[in-house]
């Protein structure tokens, strides 16, 4: 499998973070685990720590623990997953978003903890800065922007939201 590396923003998450670290490395997709502790006034990083993760630094604010991630990956890393480090997310789904990028069908997999169902504006942000945001990822690491490919989204047929009803996306 290829080289993947789960980065977990984390601000003042002492009580779950332990939990999410473990149940993140049972499922042995990783190759590392990076807990990025954004100003946490708890024991978040010493937590994070005992559980296996390695444990980073960054100012507060979620985009500047997201970009201290990136910056904090393994040369080998070739698939980077992102959780939230409340237990919002669940790990034991991670092989159905890396399993498509695995398989080259695939750059880039968004999960969604609702399916179909959307922030108002949240998508339309999504579609812009994703993209934007793995291009500068792939560029900044040396390798070529990926080429368009289908992202994996799933929206149920009868949502209202859905291109066209009566079609898989």
């Amino acid at each position: 499998m290829s080289s993947v590396s789960v980065i977990i923003p984390a601000l003042n998450e002492e009580e779950p973070i332990a939990g999410v670290v473990r149940e993140t490395a049972a499922t042995k997709i990783p190759a590392e685990i990076i807990v990025v502790d954004n100003g946490s006034t708890d024991r978040t990083a010493e937590r994070a720590l005992q559980a296996g993760a390695r444990v980073v630094k960054a100012p507060q604010g979620y985009g500047r623990a997201c970009a201290a991630g990136v910056t904090a990956l393994r040369p080998e890393c070739e698939i980077v997953v992102f959780l939230d480090g409340d237990g919002s997310d669940c790990p034991e789904f991670m092989n159905q978003l890396v399993d498509p990028i695995v398989a080259g069908t695939h750059d880039f997999v968004i999960g969604s903890r609702t399916r179909g169902k959307r922030e108002p504006l949240g998508l339309p942000l999504q579609l812009v800065t994703c993209p934007a945001f793995g291009y500068a990822v792939k560029t900044h690491r040396g390798s070529r922007p990926p080429r368009p490919r289908r992202w994996s989204t799933r929206i149920p047929q009868n949502s209202p939201v859905h291109p066209r009803p009566g079609r898989v996306a």
